[in-house]
């Protein structure tokens, strides 16, 4: 059994991220730690980092998270995904990231 050792980050949808991550730097003091045409991350003091997604439609916003990644100790994404598979758990890759979904649907990444 692999065991986490806390989130990486949590996903969100937005209707309008870039709006959104100027939110988080003027009211909660966060940086951007990256971006792209899809997403932007802002990381907060302890390291932790809320990704803000593009919503591609409204419904997205405001429905929910977007998806947990669990930080894994070095090395061990490759162990948890095998043993996940084991399982018979269905594996995803969505974009460099590699998970699976929970009972209820939620996407899991590991980094």
């Amino acid at each position: 059994m692999t065991t986490v050792s806390g989130f990486d980050h949590v996903g969100i949808y937005a209707k309008d991220m870039e709006a959104s991550a100027q939110w988080y730097e003027q009211h909660l003091g966060m940086q951007r730690a990256s971006a792209n045409d899809h997403h932007i991350f802002m990381k907060m003091t302890d390291g932790q980092v809320l990704a803000i997604f593009q919503a591609s439609n409204d419904e997205q916003v405001g429905s929910g998270i977007q998806h947990f990644a669990y930080a894994l100790a070095e090395g061990d994404q490759a162990e948890a995904i095998a043993s996940l598979s084991a399982a018979g758990v269905s594996i995803e890759q969505v974009g460099p990231s590699k998970g699976c979904r929970d009972l209820d649907g939620y996407r899991i990444h590991f980094v």
